[in-house]
């Protein structure tokens, strides 16, 4: 058998991992701070925490989590930790680093609903959001900030009940100031499913994942705040620790006891005062007491620019801040009929938003209105206010277009180290693939890195009006109406903001262009992603509608319709023959390929002659739920050329599997399925996805692997990989729960095989400090092993392999009788993808699937 140990790719790197499993490390070395209040003021009951953390030197392996805090409801029922700083990776010299800053949350306390997850909400441009991260945790941003030693960097964190009164929700952000520049960046914002309404702990620790601390690692600290019912309280006491073997440190005051710094070593000649084994009578853990002002100085919110357009049941409003601002935390809009604002405003518009710099408001009856702008910063300042009478708006005229069809033209081209978007003008030569797509979507392309397209047609305005643009992108983009730019966002950038602008339009058909790249995915795992959203008159937020699209149609092209199933159809997901009809129009015809939304779902080069047209026709399990389906024809001599049909929606519900159930356990990207037909189970989709049958007492589970993902059963794009750590297997698992990081579960035993035809048996004590992972691999050296056998005989479990079900060899026992297991527990076979960038569903088919009760001994 293959004796290479394989350790799971799903692990996340030292910092990325709490406090308390951080104790667990063998090599990573971390030492724990707190700081409080002299007077004995709890932290508990605050909602913003705010400190400044300085370093000397640029550390070579650092990693200093300055935030700490656990959150909770006014009840504290419900509780979530997250742990954010910067990752350092310098000489251990002076200078200025590109830091790795992060900010993950851990799994929900009492969580109102299993299974419940933070959800990043908001990251700034050179940060990203996973899709999914190591286990135990819940969602992250992991950004780049640039920093530089011996300048201090504040930081402030702040929840909050979003405006509305919305139900078992809450937001938590992070402000972050550079201090070369003083500039304000919001680092984040995530959405908190539950009431979280206080902070009840902070603090932080030190640690160097690589080296150990061999080398000292130093931190400064001063002006940490709280703000607890509407006041500021300083946190003057600085309490640091050592708590390994071999730990030692400094902790002491600096700069005329104003700041304080924790200075972690391991190297047996570093001379400290603290020291885990008391070398020298020195004590473990030491506290000092910083001298602050009762309350902070704070940058105050400043306006630079602010203007107000309106028309008929319409005010726009726009602004922006001072460089050197206090960050934004919400605006309040107070609208007058006349320039005459002593009165009462006819309307006003408050929200607690950070990000928002351009409001939209929708009023009637006020022809010149002004309006009072002011804002709210982070740490609740306000702004001086300021007055602005609004200008009549002007509409733009719509073109005259009278032969238009739906869709937008499209060209396609890769490239080499782009950092921005191309001339697109001196490329045309040099045209990949074009065609006419439904919408702007990256579906089109051949490969995930360096490549570019553009979008060219017409967008249909309802109505006459202000209309306002958001352009969401990874990487570049820029969007083009009535031959101007309108809204700029180039360069190589996250996906997680909007670049706003707005233009007063007539209604009807306006010229678009929307060109995009995608640059090198070297460091950040935010997917391809280019979306356009609206708002106007009627109309709310939202992603411009297919519907709005349309393109003039070049002569000569095929056409091509979806013949089944019928639009606006309900069906179960096993007996969705999915058909296209194709009219050619005297065009060479290569393929179809029939998505769901923008993932490749099933693919057919072979068609039937029926009449002049061309039957295409495929068959593949749809994903539960909603399926907005199209199908793309590709045709050309090469495959240069694309087309896709009108896009038809599609109610797709579970087969029913009696004796088997389904379970589709955490959050999925992709639409969950599965069937079983003849002993053969079909599962579909990312993440867990378990056909199961409750067992009690000794079970064997019997499967024949008949096929795992591969290019040649569907590809999303010519040269898409699948990913070697997507899995799928047998397993016996204690419950259902969808634990955030972990779902495949907390008390388990499963024999797997992966995309790469390894194999391996894996349980819950398969863990270390970055999560689960895979023991060395079972299969045997032909790889031929295509057979599973797991055998469950009280609370042992025996794993068998056979290369065609009848010869068996024992590949392993696992005794959890020290684990806690209950006599009942799900068994059945299993998938697991972690949701991540990869366009492709993970598919398996297991064949031969036998569950039963065993005998008293293993089989030979």
């Amino acid at each position: 058998m293959n004796t290479t140990t394989r350790i799971s790719r799903r692990l996340v790197p030292i910092a990325a991992i709490s406090a308390t499993t951080l104790l667990l490390a063998p090599v990573s070395h971390a030492e724990y701070y707190d700081l409080k209040n002299a007077d004995g003021i709890a932290l508990e009951g605050s909602d913003i925490i705010y400190q400044e953390t300085r370093y000397p030197k640029m550390p070579a392996h650092m990693y200093n989590a300055r935030f700490f805090p656990y959150f909770a409801d006014a009840k504290k029922v419900t509780g979530v930790s997250f742990y954010s700083g910067p990752a350092m990776g310098g000489n251990n010299q002076p200078g200025t680093i590109d830091a790795n800053y992060i900010q993950s949350f851990w799994g929900i306390d009492k969580p109102l609903n299993a299974g419940d997850s933070v959800i990043p909400d908001y990251w700034n441009a050179r940060s990203f959001a996973p899709l999914s991260i190591g286990e135990g945790a819940s969602g992250k941003i992991d950004g780049r900030i640039p920093m530089t030693s011996d300048v201090w960097y504040p930081g402030v964190v702040r929840v909050w009940q979003p405006s509305g009164n919305q139900q078992n929700v809450a937001k938590i952000g992070q402000w972050i100031k550079d201090g070369v520049s003083g500039k304000w960046m919001l680092f984040g914002i995530f959405n908190v499913p539950f009431a979280a309404t206080q902070v009840i702990r902070d603090g932080g620790f030190i640690e160097d994942p690589s080296t150990g601390a061999i080398n000292p690692t130093r931190v400064d600290f001063r002006n940490y705040y709280f703000r607890k019912n509407g006041s500021w309280v300083p946190a003057q006491n600085f309490h640091g620790s050592a708590r390994q073997k071999g730990e030692r440190g400094t902790i002491a005051l600096i700069e005329n006891g104003t700041a304080a710094y924790f200075e972690d070593c391991i190297n047996p000649n570093y001379a400290g005062n603290i020291d885990f084994d008391n070398n020298g009578g020195l004590p473990k853990e030491r506290t000092v007491t910083m001298t602050m002002p009762p309350t902070p100085t704070f940058d105050p919110i400043t306006i630079n620019t602010a203007s107000t357009s309106a028309i008929k049941g319409q005010i726009n409003v726009r602004w922006t801040l001072a460089a050197l601002s206090a960050p934004q935390f919400g605006y309040k809009i107070e609208v007058f009929p006349t320039s005459n604002t002593t009165g009462k405003p006819s309307l006003i518009v408050e929200k607690k938003d950070p990000v928002s710099q351009n409001v939209l408001i929708p009023c009637q009856g006020l022809k010149t209105p002004t309006i009072r702008l002011t804002l709210t910063s982070v740490f609740d300042q306000i702004s001086s206010p300021l007055l602005r009478t609004a200008t009549i708006a002007r509409l733009a005229p719509a073109s005259k277009q009278p032969r238009l069809t739906s869709g937008l033209s499209y060209q396609y081209f890769e490239g080499a180290n782009w950092t921005n978007l191309p001339n697109f003008s001196t490329l045309q030569s040099s045209i990949k693939r074009s065609g006419v797509v439904a919408m702007p979507e990256l579906s089109i392309r051949r490969r995930d890195a360096q490549y570019a397209c553009r979008f060219i047609g017409y967008l249909n305005i309802p109505s006459d009006g202000i209309w306002k643009f958001g352009l969401k992108s990874c990487d570049g983009s820029r969007f083009i109406m009535d031959g101007s730019p309108l809204i700029a966002s180039d360069g190589p950038h996250s996906a997680g903001y909007e670049v706003i602008a707005s233009r007063e339009l007539k209604a009807g058909q306006h010229a678009v262009e929307l060109q995009y790249f995608r640059g090198d995915n070297s460091w950040r795992s935010d997917k391809s992603t280019v979306e356009l959203h609206w708002e106007g008159p009627n109309t709310a937020r939202g992603v411009v509608p297919i519907t709005a699209w349309s393109h003039i149609a070049t002569k000569g092209e095929p056409t091509i319709t979806f013949a089944s199933p019928a639009n606006n159809s309900s069906i179960t997901a096993n007996s969705a023959l999915l058909t296209a009809t194709v009219s050619p129009n005297g065009q060479p015809l290569q393929s179809v390929r029939f998505y769901n939304k923008d993932t490749c779902w099933a693919a057919t080069n072979t068609s039937k002659t029926v009449g002049k047209k061309q039957l295409f026709s495929s068959s593949e399990l749809l994903g539960v739920g909603a399926n907005l389906l199209k199908a793309r024809l590709i045709y050309g001599a090469q495959g240069q050329f694309t087309i896709d049909s009108p896009v038809i929606s599609v109610n797709v519900t579970q087969p029913n599997l009696t004796p088997w159930q389904f379970s589709a356990i955490g959050p999925h990207r992709f639409q969950p399925v599965s069937s079983v037909a003849e002993q053969t189970h079909t599962l579909v989709g990312d993440n867990l996805n378990f056909n199961w049958q409750q067992i009690t007492g000794d079970t064997t589970i019997i499967t024949h692997i008949k096929q795992r993902p591969n290019n040649s059963w569907v590809s999303q794009f010519d040269g898409s990989d699948y990913d070697e750590e997507w899995s799928g297997g047998l397993i016996f698992r204690q419950d259902l729960t969808g634990y955030p990081g972990s779902e495949i579960g907390k008390k388990f035993v499963a024999l797997f095989a992966t995309t790469n035809n390894e194999i391996h048996l894996q349980d819950n004590t398969n863990h270390n400090p970055g999560g689960y992972y895979w023991p060395r691999s079972i299969q045997n050296n032909a790889r031929s092993y295509n057979w599973l056998k797991l055998q469950r005989v009280g609370n042992i479990f025996h794993a068998f392999l056979s290369e065609d079900g009848l010869t068996w060899t024992a590949a392993g026992t696992r005794d959890m009788s020290a684990e806690g297991f209950s006599a009942s527990m799900y068994a059945g076979v299993y998938t697991l993808a972690r949701p991540g960038n990869n366009p492709n569903p993970n598919r398996w088919q297991f064949a031969n699937v036998t569950i039963g009760n065993s005998a008293t001994s293993p089989p030979k």
